[in-house]
């Protein structure tokens, strides 16, 4: 390994770590800031849930950083790369990291911004810059588009990451249009295109192959693979499959539990959030609602199932949220200037949860 990328791999480990060490110095102004602006159910914890991502992205990324490298260093196809190459290994994790530390640090410092515009302007500057490095990247196991048919022949791989390039490079620019629409238009076009760039280029290989069998310019024989090729499709299958099922637990999984403690509070809880707790004496307004609520997360869970965390919308501002997604009714909860959105599976359990809250109330 060169000694100008030993001096840049442990520099971008430093630039991952940076986020959790700044909040290791500053941690208790930081709780203070967290429970101030979003901690009104959360004061009965020492520390704010809030800072949670702030120690546990660098902690997540770091050892990811460093397995990544490590393979790229021993991949059999690494001679001959492109530094450009090796430069974007290096630096996609160090950037992931100051971006969603970034976003936690100004949502505990309460600052309003439209997360959703940065990310896309984001995603597209990065889809544009791997874009353009897509044509550069020579045959590997680690970066770029690997298919069965790219590994195995190297006029298939080239020909693949000029047309990903291009797809890369167009996706690039719809991210950037993107952040001038609402979230709800993001959400429905940013999803299938995220889809389509990666089964785009796998299609173009495949029927490059074919292609390439048609006009006798290769042979079933130049695409066997090698025992290495066996070892590294396998290593994949065994990695992606555990964390497609833990992704499809996460995305489609949990419910919002309610606990009653006497007549005095009552509790939400739900899985990959924290718990929170309401005391009926600090409620300020109370309001029932039917229709969906519009808004878009600033900061915490949301799933296909679930929303919780987090949210802004013009007419409540920073609230939160403990909701089931697709929610056709909902509860208000007004306490110490703060707002609680809160709907269960249903419009008759959203409904009972109101009217039993107003019992307590009276």
């Amino acid at each position: 390994m060169k000694k100008q990328n030993k001096f840049k791999i442990i520099l971008s480990c430093l630039i991952i770590l940076l986020p959790a060490l700044l909040g290791l110095l500053f941690f208790p102004k930081l709780n203070e800031l967290a429970i101030q602006n979003w901690g009104t159910w959360e004061e009965h914890t020492s520390i704010s849930g809030a800072l949670l991502p702030v120690f546990l992205m660098p902690v997540i990324l770091l050892p990811l950083q460093l397995l990544g490298l490590w393979i790229t260093y021993k991949d059999n196809f690494r001679q001959g790369q492109s530094q450009k190459v090796y430069d974007l290994a290096i630096w996609i994790l160090p950037v992931i990291s100051l971006y969603a530390s970034g976003i936690t640090y100004t949502v505990i410092c309460g600052m309003k911004l439209n997360y959703m515009v940065i990310l896309c302007i984001l995603f597209g500057t990065m889809f544009i810059i791997i874009g353009n490095y897509l044509p550069k990247c020579r045959q590997n196991h680690i970066i770029g588009i690997k298919t069965r048919w790219t590994l195995s022949n190297k006029e298939n791989w080239n020909a693949t990451h000029r047309f990903g390039s291009k797809v890369w490079l167009f996706t690039g620019f719809i991210f950037l249009l993107l952040a001038f629409f609402p979230y709800p238009i993001i959400i429905g076009i940013a999803l299938p295109i995220l889809v389509l760039i990666a089964l785009l280029p796998a299609l173009y290989s495949y029927f490059y192959y074919k292609d390439q069998l048609r006009k006798g310019t290769a042979t079933k024989e130049d695409y066997a693979r090698t025992t290495g090729q066996k070892i590294y499709i396998y290593i994949t299958i065994c990695i992606l499959i555990p964390i497609f099922l833990i992704l499809g637990i996460i995305m489609f999984t949990g419910n919002i539990q309610i606990q009653y403690q006497d007549d005095h509070s009552f509790s939400l809880d739900a899985p990959y959030w924290q718990k929170i707790t309401v005391n009926y004496a600090d409620i300020q307004e109370i309001s029932y609602h039917e229709g969906e609520i519009d808004g878009h997360k600033i900061n915490g869970f949301d799933s296909a199932k679930l929303m919780l965390g987090w949210f802004h919308n013009e007419k409540l501002g920073n609230h939160t949220r403990y909701m089931y997604a697709r929610s056709s009714s909902y509860i208000v909860i007004k306490t110490n200037e703060k707002y609680l959105v809160i709907s269960l599976a249903d419009t008759t359990q959203t409904k009972a949860l109101y009217e039993t809250i107003q019992g307590h109330l009276k």
